[in-house]
């Protein structure tokens, strides 16, 4: 009887653990993680990121080199857009910054959907000499 009992017992606490983990999957708040960037050279390291979508991802952009440059975040067409420029344009958008020589700046920016975004250096030149990286959002 006292076997029976045990069984029982830890029959409910399995049932109760796989239920309280289907909860937790499915009620959790979205992923969030922290992932530094890099200027040096007038290149991205990392070059390529890859994300879950609907991802928050705190960056911390790091710029090493002795002048100033940005992290634009965004679409190839958004990008296109940012490299025809706005004089004066204070980037301070979601995923938009403005990074001064040897300077850190923290930004968050969601990945709501699935898709391929780029973050870009737009100062004159930058782009075209390939100062973008890749975002895979899946």
């Amino acid at each position: 009887m006292r076997v029976a009992n045990a069984s029982r017992a830890l029959r409910r606490a399995a049932i109760l653990l796989a239920c309280a983990s289907a909860f937790a999957a499915c009620s959790s708040e979205p992923a969030r993680k922290t992932i530094e960037v890099k200027m040096r050279y007038s290149k991205y390291l990392p070059g390529t990121i890859a994300v879950k979508a609907g991802t928050t991802i705190d960056f911390v952009v790091v710029n090493d080199d002795p002048i100033a440059h940005e992290f634009i975040i965004g679409t190839e067409a958004d990008q296109k857009a940012h490299e025809k420029g706005k004089p004066g344009d204070p980037h301070t958008g979601p995923g938009e910054a403005s990074i001064p020589a040897n300077e850190t700046v923290h930004l968050s920016y969601t990945f709501a959907r699935a898709g391929t975004m780029l973050y870009a250096c737009h100062v004159p030149g930058h782009y075209t000499y390939g100062m973008r990286g890749t975002v895979q959002v899946t």
